[in-house]
């Protein structure tokens, strides 16, 4: 049998320094940890902390205590079979793990944020885009998150979803929430 091997245009790019958080949480999206906390439908999240590989391979896995032992070893099993991209140096880093609730909706609240933003009510818009930022992963959302918060002058809330994009989307939303006064990146 012969193989393929596809090298797509991240792969060929550059590796970072160390994993941008927005390629952690693009891989844990694709995960389904819900299966662990079933039992416990008002879990909504963890702080997780996470050591990674060069090779992008989980060397440690850190889970506080959970409403019980199964389940804080069932997501420690899921979140070390994941396989992230490689980097030229481990990344280590500690971050929220969101258990959305079956019923949310991030259409929904994607909706109900363009409407707001439609009638002007910038702040009712952020709101609703951290609404759907909390069902799902998604970079669309995030970068779309990221502005509504600037328009708002939530430079906290701005900055929040800022580190959750990819970096091929940052320089766009640092000029667009310049423009309303945030200044994003500046660390």
């Amino acid at each position: 049998m012969v193989g393929i091997v596809i090298t797509s245009a991240a792969q060929a790019a550059p590796l970072p320094d160390t994993l941008p958080r927005s390629e952690i949480r693009a891989t844990l999206a694709k995960l389904d940890p819900r299966a662990c906390v079933k039992d416990h439908p008002a879990f909504a999240a963890t702080e997780i902390e996470l050591a990674i590989t060069a090779d992008g391979v989980p060397q440690s896995v850190k889970v506080p205590m959970l409403p019980d032992r199964k389940t804080q070893l069932c997501l420690i099993d899921v979140l070390s079979a994941a396989r992230f991209v490689k980097a030229r140096g481990p990344t280590k880093l500690t971050l929220p793990l969101r258990f959305p609730r079956p019923d949310c909706d991030a259409k929904a609240y994607e909706k109900r944020a363009a409407d707001a933003t439609v009638a002007g009510d910038h702040k009712l818009a952020a709101i609703q885009y951290d609404l759907a930022t909390a069902c799902t992963w998604d970079p669309r959302l995030e970068k779309l998150a990221v502005e509504a918060a600037c328009r708002a002058h939530d430079s906290g809330g701005a900055d929040g979803h800022f580190q959750e994009l990819p970096e091929d989307q940052r320089q766009t939303v640092i000029a667009a929430c310049a423009r309303d006064g945030i200044r994003l990146g500046a660390r």
